[in-house]
């Protein structure tokens, strides 16, 4: 009988059973003066909170939210940039048993519509920024014309709202206030709910308890070999599940952050290679953005990059190449795979990786579960392409939805679906991805993959990045449409483009004439974008369609 597709990590560890706020209490009370969290926003703006005022200020806050009546399960929104205030913020939410829902994007009319359609009680809105500040303000006042109740915290003062709700006035009034805070906060009580980046179309809202968060991020830390005494840095929005500060929590180590969008707009510069090294920082989450940064600079005289203790990379396959390069950074480089609906799933020393694929996401971490089915839910052979299915601690039970209802996300046995499409390798631990079901191009009787295209013209001199997608073929059903962009300095042309995809692909010896040549190539100046960074595949083959549909093979 065939070796089937499912993996158990049955290696035993202590799970946590604590409030997010009562572990921002222990550290507070044994390291008080310890840094928490670092942050710099720019290259003279650095700002810096330590455990002991982390706790003190969380509670001020808190007590504020219970005397305007914020209760146990509330909602709260949280429109912040990186920064000690957020800190404070999600702390405080923990303390006063509410739920923090982090905002993506803060000046989208569409998030401010589902603080009211959520039912938010309470909103903590950034207004440093002129023109958030001039969006919040108008829009604030447009909620509550139409009668919506919402009570507002603004961090730093505006014209057009009460200076009682500006965020650090709250907290020296707060301070001395006899306010009890709630008791009887349960490890298991929803704390957090963060937003998927909307791959597939639309974001979805998938709620943590304490529990659920703290231990997968105590496994996840615990995989890397992360102690108390590290320095962690990640340049994403605190908000996002890949940049939520869990070491802070977890461990009582210190987080070191920046402007997440200088990082994406400008990449790696000297100045944050000067941060990493003045911060001391020994671990990290790297998005593949920064790994290829990394690998660039690593060369550049201007840019002094610290040798790592350990690093983790996750969000977008990398090829071989830069993965082994990765190994020149850290002594303990590691491969991660999660999802918003499951946190971290996977994490695997580059090391410790058998023969290193494209598609490789390693093997999962303690007490998780994945297995890969088929159309009708069956667990298939090794090497065999199914859906990838996850179980653990940390998977969300529902989806909160944009009217504030929450519906099932898993099945009946527990198990998150995650879309994506793989397999199990016969060493029996190790899991690969090829992409997500809703991206396989159905041509003919054929079901191609985009990433073993992709991965083929990534390796063109000239191409910067290759996304490819599947367009609408009265035919064949679909046609693969090839999108590229071209590196800086360099020229691409589509014919050119065309005759290196034949030369690759070969469709002339290919049973049906086609393999997996594209039908179409396309160059693009940029990809659109997700607020993850990711491209943004439902836009791109939009644009796609649009440009090919005049065209003939």
């Amino acid at each position: 009988m065939s070796k089937l597709s499912y993996f158990r990590n049955t290696q035993k560890y202590d799970f946590i059973f604590d409030t997010i706020g009562s572990r921002v209490r222990y550290w507070a009370k044994i390291q008080p003066n310890k840094a928490a969290l670092v942050v710099h926003m720019s290259d003279v703006q650095r700002s810096f909170i330590t455990f002991g005022e982390l706790y003190e200020k969380a509670e001020s806050l808190a007590k504020y939210y219970v005397s305007v009546g914020i209760r146990p399960g509330d909602r709260v929104a949280v429109f912040v940039y990186n920064s000690t205030e957020w800190l404070i913020t999600s702390i405080a939410g923990s303390l006063a048993g509410a739920v923090s829902i982090n905002s993506f994007t803060f000046a989208s009319q569409k998030d401010l519509d589902l603080v009211r359609t959520i039912g938010c009680k309470l909103l903590v809105a950034d207004m440093r920024d002129e023109k958030l500040k001039h969006f919040m303000t108008r829009n604030i006042e447009d909620l509550r014309s139409k009668g919506f109740a919402l009570k507002v915290i603004t961090v730093e003062d505006h014209n057009h709202v009460s200076a009682e709700n500006n965020f650090h006035k709250i907290l020296t009034d707060m301070k001395e206030k006899d306010v009890s805070l709630p008791d009887g906060i349960d490890p298991e009580d929803l704390t957090v709910v963060f937003q998927t980046s909307g791959s597939t179309g639309v974001p979805k809202f998938v709620p943590y308890s304490h529990m659920a968060i703290i231990n997968d991020l105590l496994f996840l830390c615990t995989a890397m070999g992360i102690e108390n005494r590290d320095i962690f840095f990640s340049d994403r929005p605190m908000g996002y599940m890949a940049g939520y500060p869990m070491v802070i929590m977890v461990l009582g180590c210190t987080f070191v952050t920046l402007n997440s969008q200088s990082t994406v707009r400008d990449g790696l510069s000297g100045q944050v290679c000067k941060i990493l090294k003045q911060e001391a920082v020994t671990c990290g989450y790297f998005p593949p953005y920064l790994v290829h940064d990394l690998d660039k600079l690593k060369h550049t005289a201007s840019c002094e990059i610290p040798f790592f203790k350990a690093v983790v990379t996750s969000g977008q396959r990398l090829s071989k190449k830069i993965l082994r390069r990765f190994q020149e950074y850290s002594e303990r480089p590691c491969l991660g795979y999660g999802t918003t609906e499951v946190a971290w799933v996977t994490l695997s020393s580059v090391d410790e990786l058998p023969d290193i694929d494209d598609d490789i996401i390693g093997s999962p971490l303690p007490a998780t579960e994945m297995k890969i089915v088929d159309e009708h839910n069956r667990v298939v052979p090794v090497n065999t392409y199914g859906e990838i299915c996850v179980r653990n601690i940390s998977t969300a039970k529902n989806y909160l939805t944009t009217d504030g209802e929450f519906v099932k996300l898993t099945d009946e046995n527990g198990w998150f679906h995650t879309g994506d499409i793989g397999y199990m390798l016969d060493d029996g631990k190790n899991f690969c991805i090829k992409g997500r079901a809703v991206e396989i191009i159905k041509r003919s009787t054929i079901k191609i993959f985009p990433a073993s295209i992709e991965t083929v013209l990534s390796k063109h001199p000239a191409v910067a990045e290759a996304v490819v997608v599947g367009v609408p073929d009265d035919r064949m059903y679909q046609d693969v449409c090839a999108c590229v962009t071209v590196k800086v300095g360099q020229e691409l042309t589509v014919a050119e483009l065309e005759s290196y995809g034949m030369e690759q692909f070969k469709p002339d010896s290919c049973p049906d004439g086609k393999g997996l040549m594209p039908g179409y190539f396309v160059i693009f100046e940029t990809f659109p974008r997700l607020s993850s960074q990711k491209v943004n595949r439902r836009k791109t083959t939009e644009m796609a369609i649009e440009l090919t549909s005049t065209k003939s093979h």
